[in-house]
């Protein structure tokens, strides 16, 4: 399985989107010192990814959410798969309300990940 991602930095405000065959091991080279593109957005996270059967189909994936050349389409894609996936969040048995947090830009919603000291317990 090859995978499409978008990764976000909430230190440059910036998305970057690529495909690959091991998501863990590209993410962990973004949030090294190793791709040339990204190391001056560390910390990274992922905020979206699609698998697909072949590696031709990830690319062109890839390339087609490339070539709208916006990033309103991005943020788009992001937040339609953060609103299917992170539901509910509870942050130390606090519920936060679903609909509240999902008004607030992607911004937001990735540096209360980066950012907060509490841990994150994701209940599908």
């Amino acid at each position: 399985m090859c995978v499409t991602y978008i990764v976000y930095s909430a230190k440059i405000d910036s998305y970057y989107v690529g495909s690959t065959l091991d998501l863990t091991d590209k993410l962990k080279r973004h949030n090294s010192w190793r791709s040339t593109y990204t190391k001056r957005g560390i910390p990274w996270i992922v905020v979206y990814q699609k698998s697909y059967p072949t590696k031709s189909e990830a690319y062109q994936a890839e390339h087609s959410i490339k070539s709208q050349k916006s990033r309103k389409y991005i943020q788009k894609i992001v937040w339609k798969y953060l609103h299917e996936q992170v539901i509910p969040i509870r942050i130390h048995n606090n519920e936060i309300n679903t609909k509240s947090l999902f008004k607030h830009k992607v911004r937001y919603v990735t540096s209360l990940l980066l950012y907060t000291e509490f841990r994150l317990k994701i209940d599908i």
